[in-house]
């Protein structure tokens, strides 16, 4: 997810995966699982062997779909304003190229399945179908800018 790399550092709470002691924020717990995700994905690489498994971590960019509902909701409201708004704003969005067609977001996985030189543990990005391509880093492979995404953290999830 683009919070793993561009919006904000986002950590795991080693001690409240699940946020049961800790009061609930919906973006720091979206961040907390995108990092958990890379950091599985760097994991199972250091547990199996490559020619065993090629575990990556994978972002297919802002893909056009109802799965933002939530966010949209939260944002501009659930009455029939609040939706028609966000319908709106995605909408522009959408053409503005800041979100892509689901076509477009499944060419990452797609690519992380079908080629022959994944690179295990590693984080792949959608980089090439945004229309402003200097303000959506990516990278097949990239590094994340992320300091708590290290092999120790890896290895700490991995055991919790």
């Amino acid at each position: 997810s683009r919070w793993l790399v561009r919006d904000v550092m986002p950590t795991v709470d080693f001690e409240d995966l699940n946020w049961e002691t800790r009061e609930y924020h919906a973006g720091a717990a979206y961040g907390q699982s995108k990092l958990a995700n890379y950091l599985h994905a760097l994991a199972a690489s250091q547990k199996y062997s490559s020619d065993k498994l090629i575990s990556a971590s994978v972002h297919p960019g802002w893909v056009y779909s109802p799965l933002d509902v939530h966010a949209l909701g939260n944002m501009f409201g659930t009455g029939f304003i609040g939706r028609n708004v966000g319908w709106l704003v995605k909408q522009l969005l959408y053409w503005k190229g800041d979100i892509i067609s689901p076509v477009d977001g499944a060419q990452t996985t797609l690519h992380c399945l079908l080629a022959d030189d994944i690179q295990s543990g590693r984080f792949y990005s959608q980089m090439g179908v945004y229309k402003d391509e200097a303000s959506k880093p990516g990278g097949w492979p990239m590094d994340l800018p992320n300091p708590t995404a290290t092999p120790e953290a890896a290895e700490k999830l991995w055991e919790a």
